[in-house]
């Protein structure tokens, strides 16, 4: 008797028929948000040879037929043969799932599943390239080439331009049924402002024709994230003037910026590779741990805690705090696939190493400072923050559930 389990049919599809059989393995979803991630995959591609050194200029536009252009300064994709395959660099990239060879001399990967997966769920794209005194271009319907690569001299006006335009417009076909406004400003603004911060003057402008009238943004950050955390914090009183914190520790680059306000909540702003994470993971546990050790070790050495006094909690300490950690890593592992938060070892070590550092040296250049971040904890009580809000069989609850008592928040 047959089995019909025995019998296998297995079918082999290349990269541009899977994503479009299975887009949302790629995208995460069929609705705006699967639309905003195209946005994201084409803008990080010029976000990334921003942190290279070699962009500073990012332009969005986004007209009432929902066609989306960007454009960018920075080198303009590779034309080149790749001697491996003998295809063009540029169409290699477009049509082929995580292939990067324009990238090849940055440190790290921030893009996420290519350009190929953009393309493949596009209605048409139009791809145009910069560089060398030439003007490359091409176009591509769900995906597949309508013609050669084209090529011309630029004109002795445009001989020293460069950089990449990439214009589509996303496939029916794939995004059905979807009603209203497809690409909401507000949040991609917000993605916008937070990589204008995270990566040092680059300009980036968005304008968003689908709306009456015309909805614009520019984002231009000079000093980055110093800039960015006093804007987080307008409004508000501060204790000191942002502190913050750069470097390198094997292979893993770190920023980060915190300042404390008067305010009665934490706000930590996590990302790891240009992407917003939850706040917590690795990096968060790194800065954390250091930033508590540190303070302790200050109050103690210079008598700001009594003998008999308990150490100042992280909760306590982090008491009114605002921080941004922004992570650089190579070889990036997260919890799922979600991407909500980083798990690397190595990133918790590198931020401990490069804020200890700076950290270490602030408290002693600034004693009137610590004075008050250790004051300020000092006198905040978790415990009855929380007891002012919840029932008595709520807090004990906490207590009982070792992770989650008041003082691990």
């Amino acid at each position: 008797m047959e089995n019909p389990a025995d019998e296998i049919d297995i079918k082999k599809v290349d990269d541009r028929t899977h994503v479009r059989m299975r887009p949302a393995m790629y995208i995460g979803s069929y609705d705006q948000h699967g639309m905003r991630n195209l946005v994201y995959e084409i803008f990080n591609n010029s976000v990334e040879e921003a942190i290279a050194g070699y962009c500073h200029n990012i332009e969005i536009t986004i007209d009432p037929q929902d066609v989306i252009t960007l454009k960018d300064d920075g080198r303009g994709i590779s034309t080149d043969v790749d001697p491996e395959t003998g295809r063009l660099d540029l169409e290699f990239l477009m049509t082929t799932v995580g292939w990067s060879r324009k990238f090849k001399r940055n440190r790290y990967g921030i893009r996420g599943v290519g350009l190929a997966v953009v393309n493949s769920l596009s209605k048409w794209l139009y791809v145009e390239v910069k560089r060398d005194g030439y003007r490359y271009w091409q176009e591509y319907q769900q995906g597949l080439a309508q013609y050669e690569l084209k090529s011309e001299p630029l004109s002795p006006e445009e001989a020293n331009t460069h950089g990449t335009l990439i214009k589509w417009l996303a496939d029916e076909e794939i995004f059905k049924d979807i009603k209203g406004i497809k690409y909401n400003f507000e949040k991609l603004a917000q993605r916008f402002k937070d990589i204008a911060a995270l990566t040092k003057e680059v300009r980036v402008k968005f304008r968003h024709e689908g709306y009456e009238p015309p909805k614009e943004a520019e984002f231009y950050y000079k000093e980055g994230l110093l800039e960015y955390i006093k804007e987080l914090n307008q409004g508000q009183s501060v204790l000191y003037p942002p502190i913050y914190a750069e470097g390198t520790f094997e292979e893993v680059a770190i920023q980060l910026v915190l300042q404390h306000t008067d305010s009665d909540i934490e706000n930590l702003l996590v990302f790891s590779n240009q992407r917003k994470n939850e706040p917590k993971g690795t990096s968060v546990e790194g800065f954390r741990q250091t930033l508590t050790r540190l303070v302790n070790n200050y109050a103690r050495k210079n008598g700001l805690l009594k003998a008999d006094q308990p150490n100042l909690t992280g909760t306590q300490l982090r008491h009114g705090l605002t921080a941004v950690i922004s992570i650089l890593i190579k070889k990036p592992s997260y919890n799922s696939a979600y991407i909500s938060y980083l798990k690397n070892p190595e990133a918790r070590k590198a931020v401990g190493v490069i804020f200890t550092k700076v950290f270490t040296k602030w408290l002693v250049e600034h004693p009137e400072e610590a004075r008050k971040i250790v004051e300020r904890a000092a006198t905040f009580d978790p415990k009855a923050k929380v007891q002012e809000k919840y029932p008595e069989s709520y807090i004990f609850s906490l207590h009982v559930d070792g992770e989650n008592s008041p003082e691990d928040w």
